[in-house]
């Protein structure tokens, strides 16, 4: 995907926004609303998940903890920004 600066820095604000909220969910009804604050990499890559035939909510999990890390670590070597060019 190709964004514009500006929309891909306010994609970027949006995610780190998102990200630092603290999610303490007031009533039941928070689970099943869709947060119109969610940033849309965030919608794409859970959308991409749920495609997985048989995937368990667990197994996503733990994808999503392997790529945390993953990315974790090349961090210490590669800034993102940098990454393909």
């Amino acid at each position: 995907m190709n964004f514009p600066k500006e929309e891909n820095r306010n994609e970027r604000q949006g995610i780190i926004k998102f990200l630092n909220k603290e999610f303490k969910p007031k009533s039941l009804d928070y689970w099943f609303a869709e947060d119109e604050n969610e940033p849309k990499i965030v919608k794409k890559i859970i959308e991409e998940l749920k495609k997985i035939e048989g995937l368990t909510y667990a197994e996503a999990y733990g994808i999503l903890q392997a790529v945390k890390q993953k990315l974790e670590f090349e961090s210490n070597f590669v800034s993102l920004s940098n990454r393909g060019k």
